[in-house]
């Protein structure tokens, strides 16, 4: 709460070069021993060339969200593949999981702030966390999507503009 309270909660530095994979790899290995902890397997499949222009914290705060809730909100083992693919106009970072899915008349809400699910007495947190994703997103010009059917996992799809990468 006191974080979205804050004015400059989504200014969190310059816009810089990403490279998609790099960024992924590194937060899949900051959050591989949390994930072998509860049973999880983080695996990545990255195209090279996929560079941005984006903040680097509202990024990995971005990713990090949507693994860490991948790995907290479905049942052990739980398998988590990302997947970053280069376009010529925009790249994509999915997370997908093998979970049991999102319930339909949920899936409209994940995103407002302060929404919360709670599905089979597992927690469904303060409701702030993928509102946050979203934002972050949108201030580097990108889009989220949600996609889920009950019993066959949830994939979230990041969309940001490519940039060509600096000679």
């Amino acid at each position: 709460v006191l974080t979205l309270s804050a004015g400059d909660t989504f200014d969190q530095g310059p816009m810089v070069q990403l490279d998609l994979a790099d960024e992924a790899h590194k937060m899949i290995a900051d959050l591989a021993r949390f994930a072998a902890d509860q049973g999880a397997e983080i695996l990545l499949e990255a195209d090279p060339g996929a560079f941005i222009r984006g903040n680097r914290v509202a990024f990995a705060l971005a990713l990090r969200n949507l693994l860490v809730n991948a790995v907290k909100h479905n049942p052990s083992p739980v398998r988590i593949v990302v997947k970053v693919r280069a376009g010529r106009k925009h790249h994509r970072v999915t997370v997908g999981d093998n979970g049991p899915g999102i319930p339909r008349r949920m899936q409209e809400h994940v995103f407002e702030c302060f929404y919360s699910g709670n599905r089979e007495g597992r927690s469904g947190g303060a409701g702030i966390g993928l509102y946050l994703v979203q934002q972050n997103v949108l201030n580097m010009n990108g889009r989220i999507e949600l996609v889920s059917d009950e019993g066959q996992g949830t994939t979230f799809t990041i969309t940001l503009p490519a940039e060509r990468e600096a000679g």
